[in-house]
This record gives structure tokens, sequence and C-alpha cells, in this order.
């Protein structure tokens, strides 16, 4: 690939990501891609921060939430095969074994579908990642109740192990500094507590 004097970014959906990466038609997937064991043989994984769930409403309901169970039996909107998801019906199973009702998950492809819903009053609550739900209370549409649920840690992701080590580098010379608790601070994302960042895992095995 030709040197750039920039980062080159192309906007994909998920799915193909990892297989793209792979297959070397670019370098890094820069997506909050979790940390799991299986992709850490797939692929060079930096962990650099947190990615944690919110739960929240429309400013104008009156539902009032403390935790994750306040949720019980309620109507609620998540983005369809996403981590939160995942978590959401792994929560309403562990809650109805309580004898808990279960969550009535309804499922959208966007944040934006999700949120026209709740504002509809299709929905009692939404869930979403902290960085999208706090968006979305800076623009007014959603009121955050609880937040830093199901704490996971998110990765940079590279076919090349040198340029892994060459970011994880760079990650721990902008926590020196104080850059990374600037950025972090400034879109209010969950910061890891490590101050020198490294690969996580053995990387590929083929």
């Amino acid at each position: 690939m030709p040197h750039q004097s920039g980062p080159v970014f192309l906007r994909m959906d998920f799915p193909p990501m990892i297989p793209a990466l792979r297959s070397g038609r670019f370098d890094a997937i820069n997506t909050g891609l979790f940390w799991t064991e299986e992709r850490s043989k797939m692929l060079y994984l930096v962990p650099y921060a947190q990615q944690a769930i919110s739960i929240y409403t429309d400013p104008s309901s009156s539902l009032k939430l403390e935790k994750f169970e306040d949720l019980a039996g309620r109507v609620v909107g998540v983005e369809s095969a996403t981590y939160t998801e995942r978590k959401a019906r792994e929560f309403s199973t562990a809650m109805e074994a309580k004898g808990l009702k279960p969550i009535e998950l309804r499922t959208f492809t966007t944040v934006t579908a999700t949120s026209a819903a709740l504002r509809a009053g299709q929905l009692e609550a939404a869930l979403n990642i902290n960085e999208t739900a706090n968006s979305l209370e800076q623009k007014g549409i959603a009121k955050i109740w609880v937040r830093d649920i199901a704490g996971t840690d998110i990765t940079f992701a590279f076919r090349d192990k040198l340029l892994a080590q060459a970011v994880a580098e760079a990650l721990t010379a902008i926590r020196t500094d104080g850059t990374y608790d600037k950025l972090f601070d400034k879109f209010g994302m969950t910061k890891l507590k490590a101050t020198t960042f490294a690969i996580r895992g053995d990387g590929p095995t083929n």
C-alpha cells in the first residue's frame, strides 16, 4: 500500500471487517472490536478502552430505573446482532431464572430506528453503549438512568505484528503525556486502568 500523509478510512458494515482485514484489504480495524480469545488467535489485538452499556428512556418518560432488573417485563429496544443485544438476552434469561419477568426485547438495525421507536412510545426504554447513549443525551433525545453495565475491553485489530506493537507503544506514549485522558474525558469514554498498552493474546497461528 503506498504511503499516505494520514490514515485512510473505509466505512463498512461489521460482518465483513475481520475477513477483509485477514485478506489484506486494509491494515487495521478501529470499530470498538471486543477482545475475545478466539479473535486474539486470528488477529493482533491491542486493548485501548472499555465498552459498557447504558439504559436510557425518552426524556419525557415518567419511568425511573436504578438497575438492570428494573427492566423486567418491560418493552426495551436494542440494536440487533450487537454485544448489547447479546448481554441483554443473557441478563433477561438470568432474571427469569430468579423469578422475574423476562424483558420484551425489540431489535432494530440502527440507533436512529431505536430512537424513533422510543420517541413514538413503542418502547419503554432502550439500551446502547455508553458513548452512543451519552451522545443521545447531549442532543436532548434520551435520559440515561444506568451506566457502565457489563464493561468489556475493546481493541484495535491488526494483521501485522510490528504495526500492532507500534500502535501499542504510541498509546503508551499518549497515556504518559496526558493526551489519552483528555480525549477520553472529551468523548465520555471509559478508560483502561493500564498505563502501558500491549498486544493481548498470541495472534494469528496461520
